[in-house]
């Protein structure tokens, strides 16, 4: 497990956060399936009455590592493994999926649009978190295109799954598309 996110769960449990015991019905674990043990976790400024400062900044600096602006991170009561929150959508991933490589392929010949997209492709992956290991793979045999359902080039296949046809992403799409994939 991430060593972020293990030193985190350790400290939720430690300082039995969240100190805001409010559950959010409907948003499931992905560890245990549990539906009604999510608590979402304070961010750090709505703690700093409540912890000494070495505390308030250990905690601060594990959620900076893990989060980006306007993330919501939360715990599982019931296996208190934590997840990653998206509140508007009422759902919940895992906030890290123990070592496994996610793959993404852009298939195409090896035309202009193409290379455009691998590039784009790989400066997204780069974006991510270290923690977090992509694998960007360029496919270039025509019978894997018809294989996966890729007739207009460049595609685009996250984990198996093809996720954008015909289309020179931005940067800014493949990150979105990535997150949708964890």
């Amino acid at each position: 497990m991430n060593e972020s996110v293990q030193k985190l769960r350790q400290f939720v449990i430690e300082y039995g956060l969240p100190k805001t015991d409010m559950a959010l019905f409907g948003i499931k674990c992905l560890y245990c399936g549990k539906s009604d043990r999510i608590r979402q976790l304070e961010i750090p400024d709505e703690l700093h009455e409540k912890m000494d400062s070495k505390d308030m900044k250990r905690y601060s600096d594990l959620w900076k590592r893990l989060t980006q602006s306007g993330d919501s991170l939360g715990v599982c009561k019931f296996c208190q493994n934590l997840l990653k929150l998206y509140l508007e959508k009422g759902k919940a991933e895992a906030l890290y999926k123990g070592g496994e490589i996610m793959q993404v392929e852009v298939l195409g010949p090896g035309c202009k649009r193409c290379d455009d997209l691998y590039e784009n492709t790989v400066a997204a992956a780069s974006e991510f978190d270290p923690s977090v290991d992509i694998a960007v793979k360029k496919v270039k045999d025509i019978n894997y295109f018809a294989k996966m359902g890729v007739f207009m080039t460049p595609g685009l296949v996250i984990e198996g799954k093809v996720v954008s046809v015909g289309k020179v992403l931005t940067v800014e799409e493949i990150k979105e598309k990535i997150k949708e994939s964890m």
